[in-house]
């Protein structure tokens, strides 16, 4: 079973079921709030952690439904810091402030995991990491090294951006199954014990700098 943790262990949830895809997003807000966490502690570059794709032009994702992720079943003290971008961005990014290692970009109808915080574990508690090529990535086959980089045309450095790579999210990267899943139109949706909720406004939320305007 997949476990969702941070470089320290401190912070922890059990993920069940597959995923439903994996891209590369590289839009602005998403390289932002990954990089504004990875700023933090350059350990989580050292260990694996970061968010960030290795060449840094995109944020890493696998594609799960809310109802995949499990409650944490460790918290660290310092909590889970939540970021928006802008003053005027919804929060819902979020990383273990523990260790500053980013967790997940957690919409309504799906969840986007950081794959380098993902985990297998067996029986005797033995974890090894994920193996995001396991994922099916958008409009690619399963098992295969192929993820397209997603939101080319809002790069920081849209040539910088490596092949398999898209404008937009065109409807060719996705299959219907896959856009059915993160529409999630009658599926269950992100519930506040999840721990990945928080209202706006709420003073503990981050602001991640707008500098591309």
């Amino acid at each position: 079973m997949p476990v969702l943790k941070c470089a320290c262990g401190q912070t922890e949830a059990k993920v069940t079921g597959e995923p439903f895809g994996m891209i590369n997003c590289c839009c602005h807000c998403c390289v932002a709030s990954a990089k504004f966490v990875a700023d933090k502690n350059t350990a989580a570059k050292t260990n694996g952690t970061s968010g960030l794709t290795s060449d840094g032009t995109g944020n890493a994702i696998v594609l799960y439904k809310p109802n995949q992720l499990g409650e944490f079943t460790k918290k660290p003290e310092a909590g889970i810091g939540a970021l928006q971008v802008g003053d005027k961005g919804s929060p819902h990014r979020f990383y273990a402030k523990c260790c500053n290692t980013y967790l997940t970009g957690a919409h309504s109808t799906f969840l986007g995991l950081n794959p380098n915080a993902l985990y297998i574990e067996d029986g005797d508690k033995n974890s090894t990491k994920y193996n995001p090529t396991l994922a099916p990535t958008l409009g690619h086959i399963k098992g295969t090294a192929n993820v397209p980089n997603v939101m080319r045309k809002f790069a920081f450095d849209p040539a910088a951006v490596p092949e398999p790579a898209f404008s937009i999210m065109p409807a060719t990267v996705a299959t219907l199954g896959q856009v059915s899943h993160m529409l999630n139109l009658f599926g269950p949706k992100l519930k506040p014990e999840s721990g990945l909720t928080v209202q706006a406004g709420d003073p503990s939320i981050e602001v991640v700098p707008i500098t591309w305007e």
